[in-house]
């Protein structure tokens, strides 16, 4: 009798590393989305990401190529002339994205 199995790595949701040191941004009116991955949570988000959320990016597996889980990172404004500086919110907004 043969056998035979294929075998594939697993691939989780959110990555431990980017590939080419440098996430994918992806900018439209203002708005920044990004991948989540092990980095950003660790530097940005891992106390202001739910328990339940942080569980799911750290746990789950892909369940097909190219699956992620994109953030909505930042909201950029242009100038403001009322207050004279520019403004930048930061925003811990997560999106699964299909």
């Amino acid at each position: 009798m043969k056998v035979q199995v294929a075998l594939n790595s697993r691939v989780h949701l959110v990555p431990y590393h980017i590939d080419g040191g440098q996430p994918s941004y992806f900018i439209i009116a203002g708005l920044v989305f990004t991948p989540l991955s092990e980095p950003l949570i660790d530097e940005e988000c891992e106390d202001s990401i739910g328990l339940k959320l942080l569980a799911k990016a750290r746990h789950s597996l892909a369940r097909f190529k190219g699956e992620q889980i994109v953030i909505l990172s930042q909201v950029a404004f242009t100038f403001c002339p009322k207050s004279g500086s520019n403004l930048f919110i930061d925003l811990i907004l997560v999106y699964h994205w299909h």
